[in-house]
């Protein structure tokens, strides 16, 4: 509770391998990782229940299976083993189960994220200390137990003050405009029908025309969904509010829209207008799972592809990979991208008009 939310401290949640690590028994570490999971995810049965016509039930189970499920992976991370190397190992496996699927698609949280808080811009250094250190520690409190206190007297101020004295000396670029690239951030919550697609798309025109008359922002990137389902019918409309203006002005627009596939099934997507009349599509990687991502169903569910492409070129020497609304609860999903993708910005697209009038 104090780690996840508005105004909180992140870096707390990375003693959750090691109150795991020292829980007493397999039982306890369960209760341990279930109570974790539900907390952090404690805003799950309103949220979930918005995607299910309002059912507080459906969002509560739900919300109950999350934790069920984050509680058994953590418990992995639990041994019974006077084994120096066995305890430290449980805590490794219990991190890598949770970083990968399935369980990192259905369970928020991972302290992975709490290192990055800590250790901001060491890059895969952090990473491997957010292993590391745990499992360091499980090997040193299995041949001292009364080594715990100690080291956790010592853990919890040198993490503090690292993770507090991290966002001062290393400070990532957050704000909505970076150079002459614009965010917008919009208050229009999901359209009634089409007209109001249309008229939706009018305000992007008349945004973009501001833009230019008043600032030197010549990269323009809308929410994920903002002209909902895109139909190549809109085209003509775009071309005419939106499209050729931009052109005109050396805008690039980046839209968020909802692609129809041949097979009936739909993406996630985001669609660049340059300048000189191209295109180009970067799409999720990972939709909500249940509520968009339905892979029971032969259609009409958003497709999940962990290889499909999310980069986008926004301007020459800035290509962004964009992480799409539930994409930032999966932190592999920004590894693999680190790890294989030239880039050099992070555009975060979010729609959150289920939940509430937003968008």
């Amino acid at each position: 509770y104090g780690a996840w939310g508005e105004g909180r401290a992140p870096f707390l949640a990375a003693a959750l391998p090691l109150a795991v690590g020292v829980a007493g028994s397999r039982a306890r570490a369960f209760v341990i990782g279930l109570a974790y999971v539900l907390t952090t995810e404690r805003a799950g049965p309103a949220f979930m229940s918005a995607w299910f016509d309002g059912s507080i039930a459906v969002g509560f189970l739900l919300w109950l299976a999350s934790g069920l499920i984050g509680g058994l992976a953590w418990s992995l991370g639990w041994s019974n083993s006077a084994i120096p190397w066995r305890k430290a190992g449980a805590t490794v496996v219990a991190w890598v189960v949770t970083l990968v699927p399935p369980v990192a698609v259905l369970v928020m949280g991972h302290p992975i994220v709490a290192w990055g808080s800590i250790m901001q811009g060491s890059g895969w250094f952090g990473v491997l200390a957010s292993v590391a250190v745990p499992a360091i520690f499980m090997w040193n409190f299995t041949k001292s137990p009364w080594s715990l206190p100690t080291m956790s007297a010592l853990f919890i101020p040198v993490a503090s003050f690292v993770g507090v004295a991290g966002v001062y000396a290393y400070a990532p670029i957050e704000n909505r405009f970076v150079g002459d690239i614009a965010a917008v951030s919009t208050n229009w919550g999901a359209s009634k029908d089409e007209w109001e697609i249309l008229e939706r798309i009018e305000r992007i025109g008349r945004t973009n025309d501001r833009f230019a008359q008043d600032t030197d922002v010549h990269v323009i990137i809308y929410p994920e969904a903002v002209i909902q389902r895109y139909d190549p019918a809109l085209y003509p409309v775009l071309r005419m509010e939106v499209i050729d203006a931009a052109a005109r002005a050396g805008q690039t627009i980046i839209l968020g829209a909802d692609i129809p596939t041949k097979s009936g099934n739909l993406q996630s997507g985001a669609i660049a207008f340059y300048p000189d009349g191209k295109t180009a599509t970067a799409i999720a990687r990972q939709t909500v799972p249940i509520a968009l991502w339905k892979p029971w169903q032969a259609s009409d569910s958003f497709l999940t592809d962990w290889t499909a492409n999310n980069l986008l070129t926004l301007k020459d020497g800035v290509i962004a990979r964009v992480i799409f609304c539930y994409e930032e609860y999966i932190p592999l999903l920004s590894l693999i991208n680190e790890a294989l993708d030239a880039h050099n910005i992070v555009v975060v697209m979010a729609n959150t008009w289920a939940s509430k009038d937003v968008l």
